[in-house]
């Protein structure tokens, strides 16, 4: 395992490396995602993406997993019976799955581990790591983590809609991939492969890109799948709900399936047409999707081309349109889309969106009295507020304000319940071993930030890597979204900072969420910036004359700025549970420190250090100016005074 050197005063995190990571198989509740084509981006390159929605039981980590971690012949186990035997010895990839699972009392003293088969029905025959959702490979394929659907019940067709088959589920589709195939084809094989074998496919959607191209992998039955290949032009969104309006059964060069799906639907007379229109050919979402315009996705869908298509004044379509009416397959942008945009999208909370949807960008926190759980966005509003106590409700505004039919708000992307959220980028020139510039957020991104990271990494920061859940139950005094109090064990956990971060600041979203939002996006921005101009030009040089050395300098350079950034982000969370107390409802002001750490990290880009000679330094120069040098421990995470540069030069 390597280490960093870097920053001043620090202090050792034990990590305890267990062979075992006993974790429940969960739903992807509502997560939302994204997909781009490489000519409507603004890089050339195709992005994958997806908010990972659950709740605090299934709290995340950050890891790369080594090439060889599984043998040729280990096999994945899931409860259900599902089991898949790797072919060869997995590749290196990079993952985020969840983390251990232990019980919390109400002053946030940690439990004991789970470890049981029977307590938690999720095990890997002598795996570490289950869960493994997003990651990149080390031949270049990115796969985002699976977004679950809603399929009609046609078991009584029989045949791949029929059976009581074991089926391969989200906790390890991701892992499947990333470890057994190098491309999309690959991967599209593996899919083959497992039908096949008469194992199933869970109500997943997932996706998949390399170097070449992209594709939409979603499951339309028990044995049933379908994938459509991403037009270059096109974007598309994704919200729990089939997405596949369009199949060319004549067309497998775009069209994947394992059965015909329009001759089956047609033939079992269970078709749907295209705007109820049966020239226009079986529509795949509306035949074998259920609620597939159901008011918990629709709207996450219409904004997404409300957002990046605002010329077509699409309409949101409800569950009464589902005979036939569904959003097309993909959409061409206005303009084209930059991962940034994306991040933003990832946030949105459907602000200026009209068509009687409420903006809920600053809508109060609802917590009940006797457990401290939130009511969050999409969920049924209580009958009688008498029991819960309303937080954050903005001037003027009453609770009706933020009511949309008998819910609270409708479900936004930029929902409270992110564990994590990523956009991978994939191709424009990028080696393989490389694969991918990627952006991951840890916790809600509404009050987080999304960090820049590689393929090419070999390690991820200790905190990134933190292994604990807090299992929330009823006698813990923490509902399905809160956090436990503020033990000291949260500050060594990434998810754990960000996660207690947006749980204090939605209390009062006008006063602290939009400060701390609004700082975290301007570092955001710049750290983008960085990489197109400086970094990513300065890893794939350093890449062409020494892999080894440029994978040391880009895995130094991300932990230096996860390391900043945590620095930051600890310093927010201690000053803003201060100002509560001492001022409550007012607005908060980031700290100073906060902002000097994360100028830390931006100081590491050569755009903003030069040598005597006023030429830029390379990164591995740069960490070398701050004593960051490979091999050594990594005694981190202490705040400090910003550290005077060695001959540094402002443009």
């Amino acid at each position: 395992m390597r280490f960093l050197k870097c920053f001043g005063n620090k202090r050792i995190l034990a990590l305890l490396v267990l062979s075992f990571y006993l974790l429940s198989p969960v739903a992807s509740w509502a997560c939302s995602s994204m997909i781009v084509g490489k000519n409507a981006s603004t890089t050339g390159r195709a992005m994958i993406s997806r908010t990972a929605d659950s709740g605090i039981t299934n709290s995340r980590k950050f890891i790369v997993v080594p090439a060889g971690f599984y043998k040729a012949g280990n096999h994945v186990l899931q409860a259900n019976g599902f089991n898949f035997t790797f072919t060869h010895d997995s590749y290196k990839y990079t993952a985020v799955p969840n983390t251990t699972r232990r019980s919390i009392t109400n002053d946030g003293t940690l439990g004991t581990e789970a470890t049981s088969k029977d307590i938690v029905p999720h095990w890997e025959d002598g795996f570490a790591f289950t869960h493994d959702s997003a990651g990149v490979n080390e031949k270049g394929l990115a796969v985002s983590g699976t977004n679950t659907t809603s399929l009609r019940n046609l078991t009584a067709l029989g045949g791949v809609f029929g059976g009581n088959s074991p089926v391969w589920q989200e906790p390890c589709m991701a892992k499947v991939l990333l470890a057994e195939a190098a491309n999309c084809q690959e991967a599209l094989a593996v899919v083959e492969k497992i039908l096949a074998s008469g194992q199933g496919m869970g109500n997943e959607l997932i996706q998949v890109a390399d170097k070449d191209e992209a594709w939409i992998i979603e499951a339309v039955g028990r044995q049933a799948y379908v994938a459509y290949r991403v037009p270059d032009d096109s974007f598309c969104v994704i919200a729990n709900s089939t997405r596949t309006q369009f199949f060319d059964e004549n067309d497998p060069a775009n069209f994947r399936s394992n059965f015909k799906p329009n001759t089956f639907a047609i033939s079992e007379d269970i078709a749907r047409y295209i705007d109820g229109d049966p020239a226009k050919g079986v529509n795949i979402a509306a035949t074998y999707g259920n609620s597939v315009n159901g008011a918990g996705n629709t709207y996450r869908v219409w904004r997404g081309i409300q957002l990046f298509a605002p010329s077509l004044n699409y309409p949101a379509l409800t569950d009464a349109d589902t005979a036939g009416i569904t959003y097309p397959n993909f959409t061409k942008p206005d303009k084209k889309i930059s991962p940034m945009d994306v991040t933003r999208f990832q946030r949105d909370r459907y602000a200026g969106a009209g068509s009687g949807v409420p903006d809920i960008t600053y809508s109060p926190q609802i917590l009940a009295n006797a457990t401290g759980a939130e009511t969050i966005e999409g969920s049924s509003m209580p009958a009688d507020l008498t029991n819960y106590t309303i937080k954050g409700l903005p001037a003027g505004k009453t609770i009706n304000d933020f009511i949309f039919g008998n819910n609270f708000g409708v479900r936004p992307s930029g929902h409270p319940t992110h564990r994590m959220t990523h956009v991978f980028e994939t191709g424009g020139g990028l080696p393989p071993e490389i694969g991918a510039r990627f952006f991951l957020g840890m916790g809600p991104l509404e009050t987080g930030i999304s960090l820049p990271f590689y393929g090419l990494i070999t390690d991820t920061h200790p905190i990134h890597k933190y292994d604990i859940t807090a299992i929330s139950t009823a006698t813990t005094g923490n509902g399905i979204n809160s956090v436990p109090p503020d033990a000291e064990w949260i500050k060594d956990s990434a998810f754990m900072i960000f996660a207690r971060l947006g749980y204090v600041a939605r209390a009062n979203r006008t006063y602290y969420v939009k400060p701390i939002q609004e700082f975290w996006r301007a570092h955001e921005l710049r750290f983008f910036d960085e990489q197109v101009e400086y970094i990513e030009p300065e890893l794939l040089q350093q890449y062409n004359k020494d892999p080894k050395a440029a994978a040391e300098s880009i895995t130094d350079y991300t932990m230096a700025v996860s390391d900043a950034t945590f620095r930051a982000a600890i310093i927010i969370l201690d000053a803003l549970n201060n100002h509560i107390a001492a001022a409550p409802d007012t607005l908060f002001v980031v700290p100073a420190a906060a902002a000097a750490a994360m100028e830390e990290a931006h100081e590491l880009a050569p755009a903003y250090v030069t040598d005597d000679e006023g030429k830029h330094k390379t990164i591995r120069e740069i960490l070398e100016d701050h004593g960051c040098n490979a091999g050594f421990g990594y005694f981190l995470f202490a705040i400090f005074a910003v550290l005077p540069f060695v001959s540094r030069k402002r443009k």
